[in-house]
């Protein structure tokens, strides 16, 4: 196995395996998995605010029997809200990514915005005034729950992150 590198290759790969602890890189790939997930959902749900009147009516009606609550709700407000939530998580969730990538980089501003952005998520619905979750934050409890762990996660490996410069020739 070692004539498969020269040792110019191997002197390389120790030192990118020493570099970023092996923790912080799974917990990076999970989150990099996560948020494009969380970016593909949210930019479809960008869509909404293009619905023509026809398409609201044609699907509001299955949406009113599966969750009854929305029965009173103005089927175009809803979707208005919607699109709008879903422009405004897709902006947090590409700050989020931002985070990850610095994160990535070692670089502890990337923890901060990662954080920020993470929990401020959980107030656009009172922004915009609209509740995604039939139960509020009841329903998203599994959300802030999964966040919260990944945050104290992240928080754990403080240590391997380097701090922000303020002077560059330092």
């Amino acid at each position: 196995m070692n004539d498969f590198l020269p040792d110019q290759g191997k002197n390389l790969l120790a030192g990118v395996s020493t570099k970023r602890p092996l923790f912080l890189s799974i917990l990076c790939v999970l989150s990099f998995i996560m948020s494009g997930i969380m970016l593909i959902a949210f930019g479809v749900g960008i869509f909404s605010l293009f619905l023509s009147e026809a398409t609201i009516s044609g699907v509001w009606s299955s949406i009113s029997q599966s969750q009854p609550q929305l029965t009173s709700t103005d089927a175009h407000a809803f979707f208005r809200a919607a699109g709008i939530y879903s422009c405004l998580a897709f902006l947090l969730q590409l700050t989020s990514l931002w985070g990850l990538i610095a994160i990535w980089k070692l670089r502890r501003v990337g923890f901060i915005i990662y954080t920020a952005a993470e929990l401020a998520f959980y107030f656009i619905g009172l922004i915009v005034n609209f509740d995604g979750e039939a139960n509020g934050i009841r329903g998203a409890f599994i959300y802030i729950l999964f966040d919260l762990v990944f945050i104290g996660l992240y928080a754990l490996n403080w240590k391997h992150l380097t701090p922000i410069s303020r002077n560059k020739n330092s």
